[in-house]
Parts: C-alpha cells; structure tokens; sequence
C-alpha cells in the first residue's frame, strides 16, 4: 500500500501496488545456459531463492535425470555454513525438476580478487574455504571442481559459499562414475577416471591459492598441493597447519630478533654505568668495582655467546627454508617443462590424425553419396588404421614422457579422433537416406 497527495490536497491511498506474496515461483530469471544444465533465480513467498535444472534437450535422459538428483543427494548430507544449503528438489514450471537452493548474495572469487583486496582478507577466506572443504570431507564426499568461479565470496570478504557439487562424488554412490572437472584447477589423477580421492580437492585448492595474494610463505604451501597426490598435504587439516605454521615461525623469528636487540641494548647500557661508577669511585674502591664490572662483563659475554649461537641456528633454519623453496620451485619448473612436453605431442598427434583422416576415402565419398548403400562397409577399418597409428605416434614419443603420460596422451587423441571425426562421420551417414525398400 503506498499513500498519495490528491488534487485537493488530502491525503489518500492506492491499493495493490505491491506484488503480493505468492506460494508459488514468480520472476523466473534465467542466468547462465550449460550444456546441460540452465540456472535461473525465482521469488517464493517475497524471498530470492537459485533454481538448477536440465535443458529441454536432455530433460528426458535418464543419465542426466540421475545426475541432478544425485548433486541434490549429496547437498542434503552436508550442513555448515561456508556450504550452499539445500531447500528442496521440485518441479518448477516451465523450469522442470529443479535442485532448489538459498540465494547467496556476493560475487565469484576471481570477481572479488579483481577488487584487490587487502593480504589478510584473501587469508581469511582462503581458511573460511579450508573450513567447508573439510565439512565436505568428513561426509564423506569429494567435491572434484573447486575453482574461483564455484566459491562465492560475500559480505566484502566476511564470508564464504562453496557452490556446484554437478561433480561431487562419494563411495557410496557407484554409478556415473567419470573422469571430470576443469583444466587448470583438475587433479592430474581425475582425468584417469579414478574413484575421488579428498586429495582431488587439495590439489584444486592450491591452484586457487596460487592465484591469490597470500605471501610467500603460503604460497610455497600452496605449490605442494601440485605436487602429486602421495607428496601433497593429506588432508585439509594437514594443508591448514602448514599455512599456520609459516605465520608461527615467522613470529618466533621477530621475538628472537626483539630479544636479541633488547640484550644488546642491555650490555650497552650497563657498558655505560659501569664505566661512569668507575669514573665517580676513589682510587680504594677502583679496584674492587673494577673486580666487579670485570665479572658482569664476563657474564654479559657469555650471554652475547648465547645469542650469536641462537643467532646461528636461526641464520641456518633460514637457508635451510631457502633451499626447500629453491627445490620447490625447480620441481615446479620440471612439472612445467613436463606438461609442455605433453602438450606438444597432444598438438603433433592431432595434426597427424587430421592428416591421415582428410586423406580417407570414406571423408571423400560422403558429399558426393545419395544413397547409404553406396557407402563401403568396411570404412570402419579406416578408423582403426588411424586408431592404429596413434598407439605408434604415442610409442615414438620422448623417452622424458612415462607411461600414464603416454597413455593420457592416447586418451587425448583417440577422443580428438572420436570427435572431429568418426562420430561427424557417422551422424552424416544417418542423414543420407536409404533406398525405399531397405526402410
């Protein structure tokens, strides 16, 4: 209800301006198309809620229909703050089955790193995302996505929402088990296809540090998670206490350095003192102060002894630090030579495919074919010639590549064969008609 000024001066009321609460979704508003999924936000009962759900295209597949109810199954076992909470799991016209959950407001993490927030911000959240990892973890399922563009930052930096479990995965569920995730934030380990490991997701949390301004200190922590998965921290608790132990020896170094200043401040001063009583005493009581300042001066020194040796062994704990992070970042830069490695075989093998596959005769008979029994049945052969010398390309590769390399790069390429080329060939030959007595 909102209230007027009439012409005549009184005052006076219009009735139903205001939306009236409703039980049912209003303001549907789409925000992002997938491949397979559309998000969209809604209004219920005057309060913004985020609906997910499957394209029209893929609605009626059951594999896809499994896949949504099962994030909503694995969204129902976890409850902690730092977490997107569930509300329900309903039809929404014209939406369709929705995974219905709370409204978060803020911002993606890398739109919130782009405001360049302060040092201590960016730490805090990272441990508030240490925190809904760990809850994730201790329900026993793995996230298998963590990126910046699936943690939302709200609040200015006082809070934090892990979002999207499309991918999450547990033991207890054995179906829809496949490699998945995004490149550059996916363990090397999921594109085997294996069963999820927490340890998935401690790798993709360093990459997100990675990206972050958090220090040296935290940074030589987060190049660890790269590493593979039996040298990398364990679990979140082990990642958590490497980060807040660089803060605790950082600490212990500036109380050694204060107390170290504060000595030699000390042995000045009583330096000074001493040498001012000497100047004040009578020759008599010389000699006996003498004795006296000769014995503090011993003890002063034993003391400064103490200190150049507690001094030494911090002065070695540093270069000690030192060359750990020397060899941290030489076996980052073999990793990075590694994968460059790997790339550039990936890019010669599919030149190699395209070559062998353009200079086919089944490519070269589809345009011109009016009728499939036209086509020769054996152009599968032809595939698995090409299939054939993939296996010999990946054989020939650098001996520097091992062998889940090679057959990474195996994978790689027999689906850059399956999808540029043998599936385009096939739905082709379904579009080029039969003769009427073969229907």
């Amino acid at each position: 209800m909102q209230r007027t000024i009439s012409d005549n001066g009184e005052s006076g009321y219009l009735e139903n301006v205001t939306e009236p609460v409703s039980s049912e979704f209003t303001r549907v508003e789409t925000l992002h198309n997938g491949e397979v999924t559309v998000t969209s936000c809604a209004v219920r009962y005057g309060r913004r809620y985020f609906l997910k759900s499957l394209r029209r295209e893929v609605a009626g597949e059951s594999m896809y229909r499994q896949m949504l109810g099962k994030e909503f199954n694995i969204l129902m076992r976890l409850s902690h703050p730092a977490v997107v909470q569930p509300v329900g799991f309903e039809d929404v016209p014209p939406l369709g089955t929705c995974i219905v959950t709370e409204w978060i407001d803020g911002v993606t993490l890398d739109r919130w790193l782009e405001e360049r927030p302060g040092r201590d911000a960016q730490r805090r959240v990272v441990l508030q995302l240490l925190d809904a990892v760990e809850h994730v973890h201790s329900c026993g399922v793995v996230h298998r996505d963590i990126k910046p563009a699936n943690v939302m930052v709200t609040g200015n930096g006082a809070g934090v929402k892990l979002i999207d479990f499309g991918l999450a995965d547990t033991a207890a569920h054995v179906t829809l088990k496949q490699p998945a995730g995004t490149a550059g934030y996916m363990a090397p380990e999921q594109r085997q296809g294996r069963v999820a490991d927490p340890r998935n997701d401690i790798y993709s949390l360093g990459a997100v540090m990675r990206q972050m301004d958090l220090g040296r200190a935290w940074q030589r922590v987060a190049v660890r998670c790269l590493l593979p998965a039996d040298e990398r921290p364990q679990d979140v608790n082990a990642l958590r206490e490497a980060l807040l132990a660089t803060d605790r020896l950082k600490r212990r170094l500036t109380r050694a350095a204060a107390i170290a200043v504060v000595c030699m401040l000390s042995v000045a001063v009583a330096l000074l003192a001493a040498d001012t009583l000497q100047r004040r005493h009578d020759n008599m009581r010389l000699a006996a102060e003498g004795d006296s300042l000769r014995a503090a001066v011993t003890r002063l020194t034993s003391q400064q002894t103490d200190q150049r040796r507690s001094l030494r062994v911090m002065t070695d704990s540093l270069h000690a630090a030192i060359a750990v992070n020397d060899t941290l970042r030489l076996a980052e830069q073999r990793r990075s030579d590694h994968e460059r490695l790997k790339a550039q075989a990936v890019e010669q093998g599919k030149r190699l495919v395209d070559k062998a596959m353009a200079s086919s005769a089944i490519v070269r008979q589809l345009d011109t074919l009016s009728c499939v029994l036209y086509i020769d049945r054996n152009y599968d052969k032809q595939f698995i010639v090409s299939s054939n010398q993939i296996n010999e390309y990946v054989a020939t590769l650098d001996a520097g590549l091992g062998e889940s390399d090679r057959s990474e790069i195996n994978n790689l390429l027999t689906q850059y064969l399956y999808d540029k080329w043998i599936n385009p060939i096939k739905n082709r030959i379904l579009q080029i008609p039969a003769l009427p007595n073969q229907r």
